[in-house]
């Protein structure tokens, strides 16, 4: 399940050790996809419940100062600013599909338990009809969120390791 924003700054980072910088095994988000100055990010899906024509499905969709799989960093402003502008739509894709399958009807910036740090909880109400039964089998598995970087800046962080 997607939505798109357009976020402000996503930081390039290079670092020693990015496996130190990752969240915990409680719901890890992991980039699944860039190209140019788009960018994706997974979280996976941390509660599903049945509504009388659908069901709401509830977890992470994004983490700021967080360092995905891309080496990445979402700006906690940029976030906060993207998702504001969301608000007015707060539209569910399938895949980064044009087709709406729901909404998000509980959309919260509020500190992720791994990191401290400003993340997006959504409530999504899904009513299409396949994503409901993609959401159930188990193959639909969590948010990505996708968007346009409209500025992106490079710096250079020193991670220690763990090992």
């Amino acid at each position: 399940m997607a939505s798109h924003f357009p976020f402000k700054e996503i930081k390039a980072i290079e670092t020693s050790d990015v496996a130190d910088k990752r969240l915990s095994e409680n719901n890890p988000p992991a980039s699944i996809a860039e190209s140019d100055q788009s960018m994706r990010l997974f979280c996976p899906i941390a509660k599903i419940s049945r509504t009388p024509n659908g069901v709401m499905v509830y977890g992470w969709a994004s983490v700021s100062d967080y360092v995905d799989d891309q080496d990445e960093i979402v700006d906690p402003q940029a976030l906060r600013e993207a998702v504001e502008e969301w608000k007015s739509w707060r539209n569910i894709r399938l895949m980064h599909q044009p087709e709406p399958i729901g909404v998000a009807p509980i959309i919260e910036i509020r500190p992720h338990p791994a990191t401290g740090h400003d993340a997006l909880w959504l409530g999504a109400h899904i009513v299409d009809q396949r994503a409901i039964g993609l959401i159930e089998a188990g193959v639909l598995k969590g948010f990505s969120i996708g968007g346009q970087c409209l500025e992106k800046s490079v710096e250079t962080v020193d991670v220690p390791s763990r090992r």
